[in-house]
């Protein structure tokens, strides 16, 4: 490389590469070295911004299957819990129905004997009615089932008939027995007991 007096670099293959010029062209020394010194930084920046990225892709990739991962052991928790009280539209587990298979009858009775029976499905606890004149039982209407919860006992039973909120539950010597309770509160139950509206089979 040769020097010029008066400031002035004479740029070899060497300069045109790095200006991006033809070989042999002159420029003052402040602008040339102050171009390489810009494309040195730009250079660095670059690199810098490159290694940025990559480092946030892959924080991103990570805290996605991180996600991923909490997603789906979230929902195999909600499916285990709800397989242990009810479905996830509300309605009787199929352990439930199983346990409550059969006519469950009032334990207050006339002159045909117990004046209801109630019989539990899926989705609702339906009762039917003696009907004195026909002298049998006779549908008069059904509750929605909301919930069911396995207890020490049995089950525990939540439905809603209209605007009203009842319980059943079984008895905690007798799992042939269903103790009725007009609230879904437990802490209610003492003061909402019915033994003439109890069940059982």
């Amino acid at each position: 490389m040769k020097v010029k007096t008066h400031g002035i670099i004479t740029l070899g293959l060497a300069g045109a590469l790095i200006g991006g010029s033809l070989a042999g062209v002159t420029l003052p020394a402040s602008e040339a070295i102050g171009k390489t010194g810009l494309m040195m930084a730009a250079d660095g920046r670059d690199s810098n911004v490159d290694t940025q990225q990559d480092a946030a892709t892959d924080e991103i990739k990570v805290s996605f299957k991180q996600y991923i991962a909490y997603d789906k052991a979230t929902v195999e928790k909600s499916k285990s819990s709800a397989s242990s009280a009810t479905d996830s539209n509300g309605k009787a587990s199929n352990a439930a129905v199983k346990f409550l298979k059969g006519k469950w009858y009032s334990a207050s009775c006339g002159e045909g004997g117990p004046n209801w029976y109630v019989v539990f499905t899926k989705k609702y606890a339906k009762r039917y009615m003696y009907d004195t004149k026909k002298k049998k039982y006779v549908y008069e209407r059904k509750g929605i089932i909301k919930s069911t919860k396995k207890v020490a006992s049995g089950y525990r039973i939540k439905i809603k008939d209209g605007k009203n909120k009842y319980t059943y539950q079984s008895a905690k010597d007798d799992k042939n027995v269903l103790d009725f309770y007009g609230t879904w509160k437990t802490s209610e139950f003492s003061s909402t007991y019915s033994g003439s509206s109890s069940l059982a089979r």
